[in-house]
C-alpha cells in the first residue's frame, strides 16, 4: 500500500493475456521497417518534389 493525495492505493496483480507477448515480439519488425524507410525517405522526397515540378512545367508549356 502506497499514499498519493489523500488516497490510499494497493497493487494489485493484473494478468496478462497473451496478445501482449505476442505484440512485443512482432513490434520488432515495425521497428526495422522503419529504420528502412527513414533510409529511403530522401529518396521519396526527391521524387515527390520531382513529379510537382514536371507536372507544373506541362502545365506551363500547355499555357
Amino acid at each position: 500500500m502506497y499514499l498519493t493525495a489523500n488516497t490510499i492505493c494497493k497493487s494489485i496483480k493484473i494478468r496478462v493475456s497473451e496478445i501482449l507477448p505476442q505484440h512485443n515480439t512482432s513490434i520488432s519488425g515495425v521497428d526495422t521497417l522503419d529504420k528502412l524507410l527513414s533510409s529511403y525517405r530522401p529518396l521519396l522526397r526527391f521524387i515527390k518534389r520531382w513529379w510537382n515540378l514536371l507536372t507544373n512545367t506541362l502545365n506551363v508549356a500547355a499555357w
